[in-house]
């Protein structure tokens, strides 16, 4: 199953100089983010862990599109059009842009601040993940996933709009795909919480009418 996460507000540059070259952070490891609504029965909060590309940094032959589109690539791992490396913080890119329509609008673009999320495409094996429960300050409890090793690492993109505006944190495209919590780690939400809900969308259905 191929999964996607976007990350906005990750320090996309686009760097002077003859070459249209762009650079970026993809991932950031250990940042909790909730994928889904997190009042729903479906939700959890991720994590990656440090070191989860390891493998896939050797294996991968990692493209560059613009908004996963496979018809709008602009760097290739084996190209050596785009390179990838792991730091502390997580998984950082630099590319060099085509000399084509897409790669001159994608670089404008970000010089003007209008493109600024990224997002990747990747895929996991068996056992690459661990889920338990945790509980916050509040007494909320919720399953949680984290991501220990990445099998493939398919593409990373520039994206137009990613799901969670003003962060840096990883995010899950708003077209799910789905990833089923295992039964023992589902976490229902409580009456207290589910009045909360239809209380909020009741203010929203309202204010719209």
């Amino acid at each position: 199953m191929k999964e996607t996460r976007l990350i906005a507000g990750t320090q996309l540059r686009a760097m002077q100089g003859k070459a249209m070259r762009i650079s970026g952070m993809a991932a950031r490891y250990n940042v909790p983010t909730v994928i889904g609504n997190k009042n729903s029965k479906g939700s959890f909060r991720e994590i990656i862990a440090r070191g989860a590309f390891r493998n896939s940094l050797r294996s991968s032959d990692t493209a560059l599109l613009l908004n996963h589109d496979p018809n709008k690539i602009l760097g290739r791992v084996s190209a050596k059009t785009l390179q990838l490396r792991e730091t502390d913080e997580g998984l950082a890119f630099e590319a060099t842009l085509p000399d084509t329509t897409d790669g001159h609008d994608c670089y404008e673009n970000i010089r003007a601040g209008n493109l600024n999320g990224c997002s990747f495409g990747f895929r996991m094996d068996y056992g690459d993940d661990d889920w338990d429960v945790e509980t916050d300050e509040r007494g909320k409890r919720m399953a949680r996933r984290t991501i220990k090793n990445i099998a493939a690492l398919d593409d990373v993109s520039v994206v137009v709009f990613p799901a969670y505006d003003g962060t840096s944190v990883h995010a899950r495209s708003k077209n799910l795909s789905e990833v089923v919590i295992p039964k023992k780690f589902v976490v229902e939400a409580t009456e207290a919480e589910a009045v909360e809900v239809i209380a909020r969308r009741r203010a929203l259905l309202n204010s719209i009418l």
